[in-house]
């Protein structure tokens, strides 16, 4: 019998149940991928999210994962300048 892996994407979404999709700019994140995982890394810790690729209704997106609503809640407070990926096509800023 075989055994397969789970894609990271499906292991992200059934180990953290908090996701957080926000819009990828046409130019790309840039340093500030690097600096919103930094971010994660030293205010939620290790192994207490995830980031990875999300789909979305026009646009690209991509996704942060968070045991704890309330880790959650201090990104989306931290990183006011993203927009939630919600599928609407005027994404506005939840600011």
């Amino acid at each position: 019998m075989t055994r397969r892996t789970i894609p990271s994407s499906q292991r992200d979404d059934l180990s953290f149940p908090i996701r957080i999709k926000i819009v990828v700019p046409h130019t790309g994140l840039g340093n500030r991928l690097d600096d919103v995982i930094r971010w994660c890394r030293e205010n939620v810790g290790s192994g207490e999210f995830a980031q990875g690729t999300a789909k979305s209704f026009g646009c690209d997106a991509t996704a942060f994962y968070f045991r704890r609503i309330e880790s959650g809640a201090a990104f989306i407070q931290a990183c006011p300048e993203f927009d939630l990926a919600d599928g609407s096509q005027a994404s506005t800023s939840h600011r």
